[in-house]
């Protein structure tokens, strides 16, 4: 299997290739003896590599965000009609993956179900009731 020191230096590439934007998959394939299942088992052991790796995560939602910009950027003054749809392609591509990663920064949901409302009973008010009154007056 792996060293310490040799498993600490896989833990920290897997970091730093996830922050960059990289997939697990991608990461895995990469590297002949990793495999998702691996990674998965050194998330539930190592809670310090967990903590790295949910902020991990959280980085390369930044990046995918970043990366938007960028093609945004990297498109010319006068796109094709071509450029402007591989931008717009490439842009809500990076849109999923960033709302997936970190959906309460870049998620699309307006879900209002969770918000909690504290309503206080309304005091010192008389209530009167109209609708005897026009009665009244009508007759």
């Amino acid at each position: 299997m792996y060293s310490i020191t040799d498993k600490e230096k896989l833990k920290d590439n897997i970091i730093n290739d996830i922050t960059n934007g990289k997939s697990l998959a991608v990461i895995c394939s990469k590297n002949t003896n990793l495999s998702s299942s691996e990674v998965y088992r050194l998330l539930n052991k190592d809670a310090e590599f967990r903590d790295r790796y949910v902020r991990a995560r959280e980085q390369q939602a930044l990046f995918y965000a970043e990366k938007m910009q960028q093609t945004i950027e990297d498109l010319p003054d006068k796109p094709t009609r071509e450029e402007v749809e591989r931008a717009r392609l490439s842009i809500d591509v990076d849109k999923f993956i960033a709302a997936r990663l970190l959906p309460k920064v870049y998620g699309t949901n307006n879900n209002t179900t969770n918000v909690q409302v504290n309503v206080q009973p309304v005091t010192g008010m008389n209530i009167v009731d109209i609708s005897d009154n026009e009665d009244n007056e009508a007759k």
